[in-house]
């Protein structure tokens, strides 16, 4: 083989090799968009329900609470006797005066709530 037949032959090799690199990089990006089209199409969050009745009623008596406290002005006035204002700065002022804290289970929110339904409405 001649030196002009060895340059060719390497520039050729050399050419085969750049175009399976530029093949195979592209055919990794397509897989690459692919799979992470696919993964945010079927990866949303799942609701996993609760484990057990507790977690249902506590997870039903914190939606009931929220929803009567940042709720409407008129259902937050007749459930409370307060406007959503007044909760808020009552709930405020029993933080920073009272040293009230939320609990892992409670929130001061919570707590204030369940404290004024029970005064207004005489209901357990």
């Amino acid at each position: 083989m001649s030196q002009q037949e060895m340059v060719d032959y390497i520039t050729e090799e050399n050419k085969r090799r750049k175009r399976k690199r530029i093949v195979l990089t592209r055919q990794f990006f397509e897989m690459s968009f692919l799979a992470l089209a696919h993964l945010s199409t079927q990866r949303g969050p799942r609701n996993l329900g609760c484990f057990n009745d507790d977690e249902e009623k506590i997870a039903y008596r914190k939606y009931i609470l929220k929803k009567t406290y940042d709720g409407s002005e008129a259902y937050c006035y007749d459930k409370l006797r307060l406007t959503k204002r007044n909760f808020h700065d009552l709930c405020a002022m029993l933080r920073e005066k009272c040293g009230l804290k939320d609990s892992m289970f409670v929130t001061v929110e919570e707590n204030v709530a369940m404290f004024l339904q029970v005064v207004g409405h005489g209901i357990k």
